[in-house]
């Protein structure tokens, strides 16, 4: 049943993105005549599942006229191994936030933009208080529930300008862009401090978080990168001196 329904259909019936897929499709069928070429292609299955296919075309004769032979193979195991290895090497696999790599490069380049645009930006050094009791009392399994509920709070608090990042730990930073003047900042802190610390209940427990923030402000406190989350730790161990408290960084 599956061969009939097939034979007979341009393949450009199968492919998943329909409105553009079929120009660039035939653009590629176009290049092969006379080489031989590979491709990965999304495809779409008779049950309507997507699929990674590669394609390898090749030119033929056929009936004594040139065609395109195209052979088909599924790599979409392949392919979805090789994403959630690049996701891996740039995410935290805890929290699914980008790991200390990843936010050293959107840094840099939110630095470079800043040059151009004339405006500020800050990194937030995080640090949940006394989360080692958490794993001490409670145990490893509800820390990390704790670490991932934690995470999407965060980032659900933090605005569309922001960027968070998962260092290690209880440890956390957050990028924020577009920056005008302090008052914005504290503005932003405010209320992640009202939102972040509501109990967080994971299984019988009902968990109640405090945190700790250093800030460095770009460009006053730091011109690169690694300068400006340095700077936010130095704040940060002036916060946790008291805890609950945030601290700008001061020279």
């Amino acid at each position: 049943k599956q061969k009939k329904d097939i034979v007979g259909n341009f393949i450009w019936k199968f492919l998943y993105n329909q409105a553009q897929a079929p120009k660039k499709m035939r653009q590629r069928w176009q290049k092969a005549l006379g080489v031989q070429s590979s491709f990965i292609e999304e495809l779409l299955r008779l049950d309507g599942k997507m699929i990674y296919s590669e394609v390898l075309l090749s030119s033929i004769e056929y009936g004594g006229e040139p065609a395109i032979q195209g052979i088909f193979r599924d790599v979409t195991e392949r392919i979805n191994y090789e994403r959630q290895l690049e996701f891996l090497a740039f995410h935290d696999p805890l929290t699914g936030l980008p790991n200390r790599r990843l936010f050293l490069d959107i840094v840099s380049q939110s630095i470079e933009e800043a040059k151009q645009t004339k405006k500020g930006l800050a990194v937030m050094y995080l640090d949940m208080d006394h989360f080692k009791d958490v794993n001490d009392t409670l145990g490893h399994e509800i820390g990390d529930q704790l670490l991932k509920r934690f995470a999407k709070r965060l980032k659900e608090n933090i605005g569309a300008n922001a960027v968070p990042c998962r260092i290690g730990g209880d440890e956390f930073l957050v990028l924020f862009k577009d920056i005008k003047k302090r008052a914005d900042i504290e503005k932003l802190v405010r209320r992640l401090y009202k939102n972040i610390q509501e109990p967080y209940k994971i299984k019988e427990h009902e968990i109640k978080v405090t945190i700790s923030i250093g800030i460095a402000v770009y460009p006053a406190d730091g011109t690169t990168p690694k300068e400006l989350i340095r700077r936010a730790d130095q704040a940060l161990y002036e916060a946790k001196i008291e805890r609950n408290s945030y601290r700008f960084y001061i020279q």
